[in-house]
């Protein structure tokens, strides 16, 4: 299947966008977390998480997305096109919503990954005042104006169950650091753990431990003077049986590095593997025999 507008069964509904604003505490915290809390949202009173940028994460958030908002593929249009949505897009949700589908339609540039753009949208939505709740379901228009303030581009169109956005948008905020988001993720592994920090967390599985550090580094390869300073960082560290293991999320480990760490008795998970272990492949074992 590919993406049409409504399910097989609609309940269509007719609702205006104008609201008067008086909204319960549920769904004022809800607008005020999209508005002040989202990451990449330009908020300073957001978590600054750098998962929700770098592109290793994406296809993992996104299919988090999905699952929270009971969406299937068939029911997201990414629209790459500068030009944004087409008339078609827009206005087959205005005025008038089916009750019993979800539906996501926005506009993605090549410079954001498809997560950042979709909080980008939904917090504008919100920002503009463009939206409102009908019958539980929340539904927002994302815009572009130009410089007379008339519109120049429609960006987004986003039609999901309110308590389903409501869960997202808690579950995201709550992650207030990349260290949160690998807490998460050792967990649905079935690991024990213990945030040391935002970058380094203590797991342990069937009786192994492990200390994990978590880094971010420029350029498309690992650098040799990365994990030197990265060696002299723990070196201090007594081992007391636990494995060390170094995540790399944006650069790919070289033959050099590689063996270099090995020999310190470090084992890596670069970009590459990452991105196996984001799919729920348990890779720790496995990379720690080799030290």
């Amino acid at each position: 299947m590919s993406f049409q507008y409504c399910c097989k069964n609609p309940n269509k509904y007719e609702y205006n966008i104008f609201h008067d604003g008086c909204f319960d505490n549920e769904t004022n915290n809800l607008l005020l977390n999209c508005l002040w809390r989202l990451p990449e949202t330009h908020s300073i009173q957001a978590n600054c998480n750098t998962i929700f940028s770098i592109d290793t994460y994406s296809d993992y958030l996104m299919k988090l997305l999905m699952e929270k908002l009971s969406v299937t593929e068939d029911d997201v249009k990414i629209v790459t096109d500068s030009a944004g949505l087409s008339k078609n897009d827009v206005e087959f949700y205005e005025e008038e919503i089916c009750l019993n589908c979800t539906k996501l339609v926005f506009s993605k540039s090549k410079k954001r990954i498809t997560i950042q753009e979709f909080l980008r949208h939904l917090r504008n939505c919100i920002a503009h005042g463009r939206f409102n709740i009908v019958r539980g379901i929340f539904i927002g228009f994302d815009m572009v104006l130009d410089n007379n303030s008339n519109l120049s581009k429609y960006t987004a169109v986003i039609k999901v169950p309110f308590d389903n956005l409501s869960n997202l948008v808690t579950d995201i905020c709550n992650i207030a650091d990349i260290g949160d988001f690998y807490i998460m993720l050792l967990n649905d592994l079935g690991y024990l753990t213990k945030k040391e920090n935002e970058d380094t967390i203590l797991a342990e599985k069937d009786g192994v431990k492990y200390l994990i550090k978590i880094r971010h580094y420029s350029g498309r390869y690992i650098n040799k003077s990365d994990v030197v300073n990265f060696i002299n960082e723990i070196d201090h560290i007594e081992n007391k049986g636990l494995y060390f293991v170094l995540i790399v999320d944006s650069t790919y480990e070289t033959k050099e590095t590689k063996l270099f760490l090995q020999e310190k008795h470090v084992a890596v998970l670069d970009k590459s593997s990452l991105k196996e272990l984001l799919t729920g492949k348990d890779l720790f074992n496995e990379i720690c025999s080799g030290i």
